[in-house]
């Protein structure tokens, strides 16, 4: 832990590591960083004898200035002798499915999984749909979501049913747990979609070949194109290369971080000088690093997403 002034930029450069840290600025307020990539902001108070901690936002869907103005207002009800957790947990008990649905991404996701943003995308897109999303959680029944889920199965397919399924159990467990609802809406509701058939589908040398050809394609964007170019040639998983750092490459070797690796586990590919060292020949794949210092093309200020490749 360690105390300094928040500024925008600062922020934005904080890096992740194996184990979580945190940034504070003073009066309690700071702003954490957690292995898998999130950031949020809290708020620490002393109430009826107790230290307590409050998030007040996640970055950067909140802006700094946003969770400054939370932070006072929560230290504001503490000096009007109010605990802003007991309050909270009051909020709770009325949240709607939206709400909760935040109340999820804030609190298990963001903290637990990687692939938060996954989960928020299908929530979003297949959940949060229509007037259900303004429906108190704890009214949502097994009838609903099974009439959700079996629609998906017909419009957007067994696959992205099944994944649906799978976040929203995820949430109303967590639900259920945080005493949100009293049981678990998907409690005896089975996968959609059934049982997946694995993909045994292999791309030819030929296919191959053609594949790489069809990537100068100029409608393809710079960044994509060199992504999925070390994709090919490393094998490696997307979210690993997307999250590529100049520091993890020392001559011919790549050190994959247990915070990006998806099994926690660190470990080395070995990737041909050539195959690297051709990049940075071409300054294809720029590594005049911007904000947190990941491998992407200049003109991006951010790191890829592995969901469009």
């Amino acid at each position: 832990m360690s105390k300094q002034q928040l500024t925008v930029k600062g922020i934005v450069a904080l890096e992740p590591k194996d184990k979580s840290y945190e940034i504070r600025a003073g009066k309690g307020f700071g702003i954490r960083i957690l292995p898998s990539g999130a950031k949020k902001f809290f708020q620490y108070y002393y109430t009826n004898g107790r230290h307590r901690q409050i998030v007040v936002g996640s970055h950067p869907e909140t802006s700094l200035k946003e969770a400054n103005k939370r932070a006072a207002e929560i230290r504001s009800q503490v000096d009007a002798g109010l605990d802003p957790l007991d309050i909270k947990e009051i909020d709770r008990k009325t949240m709607t499915l939206e709400s909760l649905a935040q109340d999820y991404l804030e609190s298990y996701a963001k903290v637990k999984k990687r692939s938060w943003k996954e989960d928020q995308r299908i929530l979003n897109s297949y959940i949060l749909k229509g007037s259900i999303r303004n429906k108190k959680a704890k009214d949502i029944s097994r009838k609903h979501l099974k009439a959700i889920l079996d629609k998906m199965v017909k419009e957007n397919g067994k696959v992205i049913a099944n994944q649906t399924y799978s976040v929203v159990r995820k949430m109303f467990n967590y639900a259920l747990e945080a005493e949100i609802v009293e049981y678990s809406t998907c409690f005896g509701l089975s996968r959609p979609g059934g049982k997946e058939t694995p993909k045994k589908r292999y791309l030819m040398e030929d296919e191959i070949k053609e594949f790489w050809l069809s990537l100068e394609n100029k409608a393809v964007p710079a960044a994509t194109r060199d992504a999925l170019e070390i994709i090919l040639l490393l094998g490696q998983r997307p979210g690993e290369i997307c999250k590529m750092h100049r520091n993890d490459i020392k001559g011919s070797w790549w050190r994959i971080p247990g915070s990006t690796a998806k099994n926690d586990e660190e470990h080395t590919v070995i990737p041909a000088q050539n195959r690297i060292g051709n990049y940075r020949k071409k300054e294809r794949i720029h590594l005049q690093i911007k904000h947190n210092r990941q491998i992407h093309n200049q003109s991006i200020p951010f790191p890829l997403h592995q969901t469009p490749l």
